[in-house]
């Protein structure tokens, strides 16, 4: 199946924005930008995503790891059982994958109280529900249930 430019130009710009969310999440973890503004900055980046049709498992998790850092820890987990559940991960990704499920478990990027009361003020993307990434297809999984909503099944007869 042949991609429109409009199905590049969305992965084009999601993996620029995949790219900046793996910035800011470096900065903080190496403590050169304040825990606040890279949650206020990530969660403006997560609010205003659009998924394309397939996600490699790397990009999901880093979406996993920023939505954890914002307060969505159930959307991470999510995004990061996509991963695990995954059979044709790699061995290293899915180690990894394993290493942050237990750090989202264990609250480690879950935002102080105040940031949180700081969150309520940002948008929530719907589309990042965990109802919605639960729906979501990593690039190396083939699917066996095909749940294609009303924009897909358009983007499969043209």
């Amino acid at each position: 199946m042949r991609q429109s430019s409009e199905q590049i130009q969305q992965e084009n710009v999601f993996l620029e924005k995949i790219n900046q969310l793996n910035r800011i999440i470096s900065l903080t973890e190496s403590q050169s930008m304040e825990r606040v503004e890279a949650v206020k900055r990530m969660a403006e980046i997560l609010a205003g995503l659009q998924l394309p049709q397939n996600i490699e498992s790397r990009d999901a998790l880093v979406m996993a790891k920023a939505l954890a850092y914002t307060g969505e820890k159930k959307s991470a987990l999510e995004m990061v059982n996509q991963v695990i559940q995954n059979p044709r991960v790699n061995r290293e990704e899915m180690a990894r994958a394993a290493e942050l499920k237990a750090e989202i478990e264990n609250d480690r990027y879950a935002p102080p109280q105040r940031e949180t009361l700081q969150q309520e003020e940002v948008q929530q993307n719907p589309a990042l529900s965990p109802e919605i990434i639960n729906q979501q297809r990593l690039k190396m999984n083939i699917p066996l249930h095909l749940n294609i909503n009303a924009d897909q099944q358009k983007i499969i007869e043209n």
